[in-house]
């Protein structure tokens, strides 16, 4: 992927003009997901799940970023990214109607000490 240059402008002679820059990316993901189908009622049903992945990247390596402020030059070099990355999540969908259902979910990715990310969120579906 090629990202252009770019100039700043309004800060005189203080605008940082940042150069184009190339990274390239290719990831595997293998897993699985493992739910329940659990009747609450005649009309509710939950759905508890759980899921685990490995993720691997083939491509990223370090690339520099090559920039000028102030009539200098600089390149900032970015790290190796890590190659493997471990993916968790639990959640649960409640259908309450044929057309009105709630989830929410928790994922957890951790992969060397560069890689540690959570999330949680959660939403409503309405099917028309």
């Amino acid at each position: 992927m090629g990202l252009g240059s770019t100039q700043e402008s309004g800060a005189g002679i203080e605008n940082l003009n940042v150069g184009t820059q190339n990274a390239s990316s290719l990831l595997i993901t293998l897993g699985g997901q493992v739910s329940y189908d659990w009747n609450l009622s005649n009309s509710i049903l939950l759905q508890p799940y759980g899921s685990l992945a490995w993720q691997h990247e083939f491509l990223q390596n370090s690339y520099g970023l090559n920039s000028s402020i102030l009539g200098q030059n600089f390149n900032y070099s970015t790290t190796n990214p890590g190659r493997d990355q471990y993916i968790a999540g639990i959640g649960a969908n409640l259908i309450l109607t044929k057309s009105i259902s709630l989830f929410a979910v928790c994922d957890l990715i951790n992969g060397d000490s560069k890689v540690f990310t959570q999330s949680v969120f959660g939403g409503c579906n309405y099917k028309f």
